[in-house]
């Protein structure tokens, strides 16, 4: 506690018109040599807590699986997961497991361009496992108000809905080689080959404990 005493003085005259002694102004918080505060009998101690910065991180789960952190600083995080048995990847929101080629296609990623990131037997199986309706579920999962039917309805709004995303250009020069601002094609397709990369042994997982993160 901090006190102090007080007196109220008419500047005019000198005199004092009222005073008080030790009058508790505040109770400074004082710390411990446990790093703690007693704070009206009762022991706390403050933690920090460190806020990764948005950009798309990737790391290797306790299942063997590959997986792409999206954390945007603008619109709904979402991951990317590659799974090397399967040899199948996966883009997940929340609940909704939808299928990476067609997303690619609908944003206008060439198949060229996917076969040379993918290899021809990923790609070919990512052609042959290909199914309707990922995009419309994707569409439903960015905008809950979507009533379309068809993959074609969906294209419009998955391009205008992740048009509006953002990214840190910092992060995603580090972990994915290019400063991406928002998710577009080349950035699922470069976060595609940053897993591909990190499963052949070719690449580090990130360290999203690092404080540059």
């Amino acid at each position: 506690p901090i006190y102090a005493d007080f007196s109220l003085v008419d500047k005019e005259t000198g005199t004092v018109v009222d005073s008080v002694k030790k009058l508790k102004l505040i109770g400074l918080p004082k710390i411990t040599r446990r790093f703690s505060y007693i704070v009206d009998g009762t022991e706390y101690q403050s933690d920090n807590q460190w806020r990764l910065k948005s950009g798309v991180y990737s790391r290797v789960k306790a299942n063997g699986g590959l997986e792409a952190q999206f954390n945007l600083s603008k619109g709904r995080g979402f991951r990317m997961a590659f799974s090397p048995e399967k040899k199948r990847f996966m883009l997940n929101y929340g609940t909704t497991n939808i299928q990476l080629l067609p997303v690619l296609q609908a944003m206008g990623v060439s198949d060229e361009e996917i076969r040379s990131v993918w290899g021809e037997s990923l790609y070919s199986k990512s052609v042959s496992d290909k199914k309707r309706g990922e995009l419309v579920k994707l569409a439903k999962s960015l905008d809950r108000r979507f009533d379309g039917k068809t993959d074609v309805d969906a294209i419009p709004v998955i391009l205008d809905k992740l048009k509006q995303t953002e990214l840190r250009e910092d992060t995603t020069e580090i972990t994915l080689g290019a400063p991406f601002s928002k998710v577009e094609g080349g950035t699922l397709l470069a976060a595609s080959d940053r897993l591909l990369s990190i499963n052949k042994g070719d690449r580090e997982p990130d360290n999203r404990d690092s404080l540059r993160f």
